[in-house]
């Protein structure tokens, strides 16, 4: 951040320039927090209450149910945030390990590979989700100190807690290729993802 709002300084330009810069790298990150904002209010309320809880819901109920939705998940990432659980760079490591473990999997075996079952991709999400997140809870030094546990976490292969990612994504694989197979081997109509 700092090298960023310096660079104009270095250069010798004005001051002006600098806070372009500062404008811009602050929309930037509006910009970002507002569309996942929107998008995260939008898909609790379409995925989670209007389909499951109330489908008769008139398109008008849903916008103003996403407006308090979101609303809701600003609030509990404000409070969060407050917490300062850890620094932003190993937080947003994390939930791209996270990210990557549960949707990968479904994602590319769903798109390339027509044997893909609907419980295929459940399990390969759970599995790749499962694993991530106990290779991070198990390496969490305030974790280990909860159970008692002394020393470091294990690491396996020396990789560090955030990049779990790359066990996550194997095991969701796995799970879903194992899983589909064997709901394809009993004869089950094949349920596909993604198509």
């Amino acid at each position: 951040d700092v090298v960023m709002l310096a660079t104009p300084e270095i250069g010798r330009l004005p001051y002006v320039v600098s806070g372009l810069v500062a404008a811009g790298g602050l929309a930037a990150a509006l910009s970002t927090a507002d569309g996942l904002l929107l998008t995260t209010s939008n898909a609790l309320v379409r995925d989670l209450h209007c389909q499951d809880l109330a489908p008769e819901m008139t398109g008008e109920q849903r916008v103003i149910l996403t407006k308090f939705a979101l609303m809701g998940v600003a609030l509990l990432a404000a409070l969060v945030a407050s917490l300062k659980p850890a620094e932003i760079l190993p937080l947003v490591a994390a939930s791209f390990s996270l990210a990557a473990s549960t949707f990968v999997p479904a994602l590319v075996l769903g798109i390339f590979w027509s044997g893909t079952t609907r419980s295929g991709a459940v399990a390969g999400m759970s599995v790749g989700l499962g694993l991530t997140i106990y290779y991070m809870l198990a390496n969490a030094a305030s974790v280990r100190a909860t159970f008692g546990l002394a020393g470091p976490g294990p690491q396996w292969f020396g990789i560090l807690p955030v990049c779990a990612g790359v066990f996550g994504v194997a095991a969701g694989t796995a799970a879903a290729v194992l899983v589909s197979m064997l709901h394809a081997a009993r004869g089950a109509p094949p349920t596909q993802v993604g198509r």
